[in-house]
């Protein structure tokens, strides 16, 4: 829901004019969505489906980002470039992401 806010102010001689409007959004960051889901996988692909976050914290959620670790025992994550963040499904190549083939 988005509300609209304005106010004044009083002394002894009287009230202001109201002050400009303010627009606020009653919303909170969105839950945190559930885990990607493998679709299919070859030798030079990946493909994920990116679930919905169960509650948008009262606003609708303009997009998302996908993350990738390598596997390698490191725990660093690198953003996927080639998600741009508003399909449901993304399919991630050796060529485009730097897959390791195999």
């Amino acid at each position: 829901m988005l509300y609209r806010f304005r106010y004044r102010a009083r002394n002894v001689n009287g009230w202001s004019a109201f002050s400009l409007i303010a627009y606020i959004r009653a919303a909170t960051v969105p839950a945190r969505p559930p885990a990607p889901v493998r679709d299919a996988v070859d030798a030079a692909s990946i493909a994920v489906t990116i679930r919905k976050a169960a509650d948008d914290g009262g606003s609708n959620v303009l997009g998302y980002e996908l993350y990738i670790n390598q596997g390698t025992g490191t725990t660093s994550f690198l953003k996927v470039m080639s998600y741009l963040g508003d399909s449901a499904s993304h399919t991630l190549s050796v060529a485009d992401d730097g897959l390791n083939p195999g």
